[in-house]
């Protein structure tokens, strides 16, 4: 507090006195005095309330962020989340190497039989067998001698033949009224020309023809036949004429 400020209760009771014992009125107030030196410091007084909130200061300028903070445990997995859409497919790979081979299986049911195959081609003729022991006589070889006259000479011809045995037969004309029919097929293989007859028929009206067997064998037989006519002033004369021989095996 400052010095003046406790004398003034002072000054200001002393007038009053004055006042109160008869003096005159006080006079004007002289010029204010020096101010004296400060007083000491009184000690210091009770703190008094505090007083209004005042205004909130303006914000400051953000802080420097801060070092980063520890790792927070691990949340709990989320919901397990829909399937994406199929990728591309990849390439092929590469074949890998082979296995070992498995075991044996078990054989499977017979399947059914199958269609028949086409016929084989025929096989060559087999060699011909012995000959059976001896039978009752038999015709080896027939055949009918077809002659024809005309412009360029005449013509011989077998119309028809056959056989036990024979698979074919031929005829050479000689000359006039002279042939020789030869026999082919299987006979048998003691056969000789001994053991043959031969016989021939001219078909011309009195005509008449004789034969005889010149060689046998196993696969032919030979056989030549003369036609002839009778003539008074001439005897038997050869003539060209159609005929039949025939060739029998006798016992």
């Amino acid at each position: 507090m400052h010095p003046s400020s406790a004398l003034a209760p002072f000054a200001f009771g002393l007038g009053l006195a004055l006042v109160a014992c008869g003096g005159s009125a006080i006079g004007p107030a002289g010029p204010p005095g020096e101010a004296g030196p400060p007083g000491e410091a009184g000690p210091e007084g009770d703190a008094g309330p505090p007083g209004p909130e005042g205004p909130p200061g303006e914000a400051g300028p953000p802080g420097s962020q801060g070092p980063q903070g520890d790792a927070g445990p691990p949340g709990p997995a989320g919901p397990q989340g829909d399937a994406g859409p199929q990728g591309p497919t990849g390439a092929q790979g590469m074949t890998g190497p082979q296995g070992p081979t498995g075991p044996q299986g078990n054989v499977g049911p017979q399947g059914p039989q199958g269609d028949a195959g086409p016929t084989g081609a025929t096989g060559p003729t087999g060699p011909a067998g012995d000959a059976g022991p001896p039978g009752p006589g038999y015709d080896v070889g027939f055949a009918s001698v077809v002659t024809s006259a005309g412009g360029a000479g005449v013509s011989t011809t077998v119309g028809a033949f056959g056989g036990s045995g024979t698979t074919g037969a031929a005829v050479v004309r000689n000359g006039r009224g002279d042939y020789t029919v030869t026999f082919t097929g299987a006979y048998p293989s003691s056969i000789t020309p001994g053991a043959l007859v031969a016989v021939a028929n001219a078909q011309g009206n009195l005509q008449e023809a004789s034969a005889v067997v010149l060689n046998a064998s196993a696969t032919s037989i030979a056989v030549e036949v003369f036609t002839f006519a009778y003539q008074p002033d001439a005897g038997n004369v050869d003539v060209d004429d159609s005929c039949a021989v025939a060739v029998d095996l006798g016992q």
